[in-house]
């Protein structure tokens, strides 16, 4: 998540606190210090902050500033608050620069978006008051669409987090709508393939969906008479568990490469994340295990990028490689989700039912396949029907 983070710090700073964003020079970069250790006396404990950002004023007073962001998972007994105190006073004494505190909590507090307050107080008098922007991204969940409709790319992982404490189909049906949103960020060139497998990974990790409630969500969207739904859920899980495996394989073909040869070049770096198919991916992973030398598998790349750029400029290659993806995509998908559905009802699948499945070709069919294991009472009942 910190990494997440520090990928998209402007898109957070403009979603949580716009009017210290719009004081902030952040198309000009964000520079990350080292989370130095500090330690925390007169206890000796170590204090790490996070995400210490420095980011350039706008009007240059002050020149820079200091964003410390900490990220808290789960509430503990220690005194949080008293934490980030020590944290700011930290930072101030080290940077010599003002520090813009801010908490991002993963658990429920009173408020979603609030300042929280940390007082010292001796014989009845305030003698310390410090203030820090606290977010509570669980206290937000009735408000994730909304954050997953502005538009900020961030804000489609951290809706998965909102979502947490989401049960059954609602936490399904909002799993999907972050990895459609994500997927169509990818293709509208909003965000790089490296970003959208950073932020899936995210939406993955902490809004994890079992089989029993992406079944139970689709039955639902089925029964609605919502089937075009039913669909593009499908093609949204199959289409990001392709990029999933593609990255696995991509990070494989990298290491047969940096062993044989000692270091990735960039040309081939690049030829390798343009590739979007597990055929190119096996055929360098057999041309990098046996090209005799770096520069070959360098030619090699060139042209595969030459080529790549003619399908590219022929529209109607392009599409009709689209419209094959997403049929094979949708087949799949679909099998995959009946025999979930037989499973589920009947606790098995014979191998009869099983070579039913198998067999069932068109969108037509599996459709029919679907109808007929919604309303069938047995396996039998189904074999019958068929």
């Amino acid at each position: 998540m910190k990494q997440a983070l520090q990928e998209r710090f402007a898109d957070f700073l403009r979603l949580f606190d716009p009017d210290t964003a719009a004081g902030l020079d952040l198309d000009a970069g964000v520079t990350f210090r080292d989370t130095e250790t500090f330690t925390d006396l007169p206890q000796g404990a170590l204090l790490i902050p996070d995400i210490v950002a420095e980011v350039r004023t706008r009007d240059g007073v002050p020149k820079l500033v200091i964003v410390h962001v900490e990220v808290q998972r789960e509430r503990e007994e220690e005194d949080f608050p008293q934490r980030m105190w020590r944290y700011f006073i930290s930072l101030t004494l080290r940077e010599n620069e003002p520090v813009i505190p801010v908490a991002l909590l993963f658990y429920q507090t009173a408020e979603g978006v609030a300042y929280e307050v940390y007082e010292e107080t001796l014989f009845g008098h305030t003698i310390v008051t410090f203030r820090y922007l606290q977010i509570s991204l669980v206290r937000l969940a009735p408000q994730a669409y909304d954050y997953l409709n502005t538009g900020n790319i961030l804000a489609i992982a951290l809706a998965s987090i909102m979502g947490r404490s989401l049960r059954g189909t609602r936490r399904a049906q909002l799993y999907f709508d972050c990895l459609r949103r994500l997927l169509e960020a990818a293709r509208a060139g909003e965000v790089n393939q490296a970003a959208t497998r950073l932020l899936g990974a995210v939406i993955d990790t902490y809004l994890p969906v079992d089989v029993e409630d992406r079944v139970a969500l689709q039955v639902q969207l089925e029964t609605q008479g919502q089937g075009g739904e039913v669909m593009a859920i499908a093609v949204t899980e199959l289409t990001w568990r392709d990029q999933v495996e593609f990255q696995a394989k991509r990070e494989y073909i990298r290491a047969v490469i940096q062993t044989r040869f000692g270091q990735v070049s960039p040309a081939v770096e690049a030829t390798l994340e343009s590739m979007q198919s597990e055929e190119a991916l096996d055929a360098f992973l057999r041309r990098a295990v046996a090209a005799p030398t770096e520069d070959e598998l360098v030619e090699y790349a060139r042209r595969q990028d030459l080529e790549a750029g003619d399908v590219v400029a022929t529209e109607s290659v392009a599409l009709t490689w689209r419209d094959q993806i997403e049929l094979e995509a949708v087949t799949r998908a679909e099998r995959a989700f009946i025999r979930e559905l037989v499973r589920r009802k009947f606790e098995r699948i014979s191998p009869e039912v099983g070579s039913l499945i198998d067999r069932a070709e068109s969108e037509d069919d599996l459709r029919a396949l679907f109808e007929r294991a919604i309303d069938a009472r047995t396996e039998s009942d189904l074999l019958r029907q068929a």
